[in-house]
């Protein structure tokens, strides 16, 4: 899906368990109908529709996955950033190897 990127290039993620299990349940459609409005939504409803917030999803699995994974080349490849950025802006962050525990660790209800 390189036509949503920020550099149009394709970015190769490798699928994490948890994901895996949201996508065999939820599907593959990763903009539904509404689905901007919806978090539009829903960013209001928690305070989080200042600009600050943007990207928090993105920096979040950008946060663990450095953290977890512990490769900043990896991280980089697959959230489209460089290592130096990697390291500066999300790895010395407040996120710690407990965070990124829990992080790894959500899935669907059964």
């Amino acid at each position: 899906m390189a036509d949503v990127t920020k550099t149009g290039e394709a970015r190769h993620v490798t699928i994490q368990p948890n994901l895996a299990t949201w996508l065999a349940k939820y599907g593959t459609e990763l903009f539904p109908k509404n689905a901007k409005r919806d978090v539009a939504a829903i960013r209001k409803h928690f305070g989080l529709d200042d600009l600050k917030f943007h990207d928090c999803l993105r920096h979040s699995f950008i946060s663990a996955h450095a953290q977890a994974f512990g490769s900043f080349v990896q991280t980089a490849i697959e959230s489209g950033n460089s290592e130096k950025i990697i390291r500066s802006r999300y790895y010395d962050t407040l996120t710690t190897k407990t965070d990124t525990e829990k992080f790894w660790s959500i899935f669907p209800s059964a």
